[in-house]
C-alpha cells in the first residue's frame, strides 16, 4: 500500500495530448493489513491463472498476516485447504507469497522513496 499525498500545482502551461511529461514522486510505504478480499483484489489478482481460488481465500479468510506466515501459507495448505489439486498451480502460490515476504523484509512498512533517486 502506498500513502498518497498531493502537492501543490506547479508553474507553467498544461500538458496538452501527446506531450511528454516527467513526473516526479515522493512516496512511503503503508502498513500492510491486507483483508481477504485486498488480498484477493490485489495479490491473487495478479496471479496468472489462479483467481479461480478467491471464493476459498475469501472463505477461509485468508489474510495479509496469514499470506505472509511461511508455517501458515504452505503446500500442505494450498493443497488440503484451498483445495489446489494442480501442483505447478500450488507451487506458484507459495512462491508468490514466498516472493512477497522477500518483498516485505527489503522494503519495510515506512520505507521512503523517490523518482528522482538514483537506482
Amino acid at each position: 500500500a502506498v500513502k498518497k499525498l498531493v502537492v501543490t500545482p506547479g508553474s507553467g502551461s498544461p500538458a496538452q495530448n501527446g506531450d511528454e511529461v516527467a513526473v516526479e514522486y515522493v512516496g512511503t510505504l503503508a502498513d500492510r493489513s491486507w483483508t481477504a478480499h485486498d488480498v484477493v483484489d490485489c495479490w491473487l489478482s495478479e496471479q496468472q491463472g489462479l483467481d479461480s481460488f478467491a471464493p476459498k481465500f475469501v472463505d477461509l479468510n485468508v489474510d495479509g498476516t496469514k499470506l505472509s506466515d511461511d508455517t501458515y501459507f504452505t503446500e500442505a495448505f494450498v493443497t488440503d485447504e484451498l483445495g489446489v489439486e494442480n501442483r505447478i498451480q500450488c507451487k506458484k502460490l507459495v512462491m508468490a507469497a514466498k516472493r512477497l515476504r522477500k518483498d516485505s523484509v527489503e522494503h519495510p512498512t515506512g520505507t521512503e522513496f523517490d523518482s528522482s533517486r538514483e537506482r
